[in-house]
Formats: structure tokens, sequence, C-alpha cells
């Protein structure tokens, strides 16, 4: 259960990171969305997802916005900060083969 909540909750924070992109850009920017689909949509499972969002957002995925969201979390005292870092290590470790086998 636990390992199933931590992808759920980790596929929500990058989720509302990416779409923080769309609400600063405007949601229907052609030039975000074209961006979306050539470095997510249109890459299907040949990268690892925090690569995919790496090349989305040029960063690491942030839990920030899902705490923003939430907005019973502040990511600013030092107990989620290290929560933070924890998760975050866990969207960015980079595996032994870091591509995938095109099917």
């Amino acid at each position: 259960y636990q390992t199933a909540y931590s992808s759920y909750v980790l596929s929500m924070a990058k989720a509302k990171d990416a779409f923080e992109t769309f609400i600063k850009h405007g949601i229907t920017n052609p030039k975000i969305g074209a961006r979306l689909k050539e470095t997510i949509l249109s890459m299907g499972d040949i990268l690892y997802d925090y690569e995919l969002f790496k090349n989305f957002k040029g960063r690491n995925a942030s839990l920030k916005p899902l705490a923003r969201a939430f907005s019973k979390v502040s990511m600013d005292n030092s107990k989620n900060k290290e929560l933070e870092s924890k998760l975050l290590g866990l969207i960015s470790t980079t595996p032994p083969n870091k591509r995938r086998d095109a099917a």
C-alpha cells in the first residue's frame, strides 16, 4: 500500500508542478502545449518519467506546487524539507540502465 500511495503522491506532485507552467504562461498557450506534446506525450516509455519531466520543465519535479494545492503543508519548515528531499530523491534517482528498451 505504501509503495502505491507514494507513486500516487509523486504523480500528483509532477502533475501539479507541470500544470503550474500552464498557469504561468496561459492555459491555452500553444507553445507550452506543443512543448508538453514533444517532451512528454509523444515519447511513450522511451525515457523514465523523471527524465521526461525534466525535459519539459528544465529541472526536477518539486513538491511545492502540490503542497500549495493542499494549503495544509508548508515546505518551509525543516521537517517538511527533509521529506521533500527524500521524495525528490525517489523522483530523480537515475537507474543503472538510463534508457528503457523500446518495445
